[in-house]
């Protein structure tokens, strides 16, 4: 109700006219209506809703490449009234679904790749836990820190993980193959790192690796520069922006949430998660930089 009667008020449109900055929108996957409701489930949006966000958004916005935006931002010209789209994980449903409703339409966006997910395309840990009714938040926050956000050390006793899944096809990562056949001028493909650690519990030598094989990696696979990589679960610490810096990359995503002014270190930038339950009202005050409440 809160947010209905701020979009009704015009708080969101006046806030994009006054405000110089421009969201980074980050989804993960897409999926049909059967396959909603599995897994970690605010991963996973439901295709109609997909739809309805990116119909807002084109009436919105200026979708313009991350790259674009980076870019312009950094020749000092104004962002005003622009938005760039982005997806973690490079999910099945978000190639199958998502890019044909943006490419039909012509906006951009950027998929961040995890080249082990890439090579060996099983289920994730958090999808796997959640199907099993297990991903607690005690349970999420021990793989994060305890186990450092590593499917090998947060599944260590799941002795049959990778090995059979229930989860429907759309929730497992994609492989190089469809990878490479998404992409097009519309789609740009980014580093997730190589298997989705929390960078920040990582030592040095480790740290360069994620950051640096991933973005060779997807270099020699597709042919293309890569010139961002978005951490994982939004973590960083100066530490993994200095270390993405020296593996060669130019912009560095976290999940701060909020409109991306670009003033600061691009190794840094802000962008805004939209989970599967999240309403077109709250976004758009989200997207504005109006975060009056912790729901939605």
């Amino acid at each position: 109700m809160l947010y209905r009667g701020l979009v009704a008020a015009g708080a969101p449109r006046l806030m994009r006219r006054i405000r110089p900055g421009a969201p980074v929108l980050c989804f993960h996957n897409v999926v049909s209506a059967t396959d909603a409701g599995i897994g970690d489930a605010s991963l996973h949006m439901p295709l109609a809703a997909f739809e309805s966000i990116i119909q807002w958004l084109a009436l919105s916005y200026d979708v313009v490449p991350l790259g674009e935006l980076a870019d312009r931002a950094s020749a000092g010209r104004s962002v005003r009234g622009l938005a760039a789209v982005t997806f973690d994980d490079a999910y099945r449903g978000a190639l199958e679904h998502a890019i044909p409703i943006l490419s039909a339409i012509e906006i951009p966006c950027t998929v961040f790749v995890v080249t082990g997910f890439a090579d060996h395309p099983i289920p994730t840990w958090w999808d796997t836990l959640a199907a099993q009714g297990q991903l607690s938040g005690a349970r999420r926050e021990e793989a994060l820190t305890a186990r450092r956000g590593l499917a090998a050390e947060v599944l260590a006793d799941d002795v049959d993980y990778g090995t059979t899944s229930d989860l429907p096809d759309a929730l497992l990562p994609a492989g190089w193959d469809q990878i490479v056949r998404s992409m097009s001028e519309l789609v740009a493909i980014g580093s997730h790192t190589v298997l989705h650690p929390n960078l920040t519990a990582l030592g040095d030598a480790a740290l360069d690796q994620e950051l640096g094989r991933s973005r060779r990696e997807i270099q020699e696979r597709t042919g293309r520069e890569v010139d961002a990589v978005a951490y994982p679960y939004g973590l960083w610490d100066p530490r993994v922006a200095s270390a993405a810096g020296r593996a060669g990359y130019h912009i560095g995503l976290t999940l701060a949430g909020g409109p991306t002014q670009w003033a600061r270190d691009r190794l840094t930038t802000p962008r805004l998660n939209v989970p599967a339950g999240m309403s077109i009202d709250a976004l758009a005050c989200w997207a504005a930089g109006i975060r009056p409440r912790r729901f939605w």
